[in-house]
């Protein structure tokens, strides 16, 4: 079982998982990495956008507890 998950807030489409919490902020970072670059590929203009991504724990009975969220922009600043 993935003890984390990485969801986009808005659409609750799940990015990624993760057993350990240690490996979260990599996920995190590979995540931003990726939708960056598809933006970027299908030439979509980044600067007002503001991707809000939520990390969730998933217990043993099923439940999602919210622990954490990063709030992205793409593009240059």
């Amino acid at each position: 079982m993935q003890d984390f998950e990485i969801t986009d807030a808005a659409t609750g489409r799940l990015i990624a998982t993760c057993d350990r919490i240690d490996d979260v902020i990599p996920a995190l970072d590979d995540a931003c990495e990726s939708l960056a670059r598809q933006l970027a590929a299908n030439a979509e203009g980044s600067s007002g956008i503001r991707l809000r991504l939520e990390v969730h724990h998933r217990t043993s009975d099923g439940r999602r507890i919210w622990c954490a969220e990063r709030v992205f922009f793409p593009g240059p600043r």
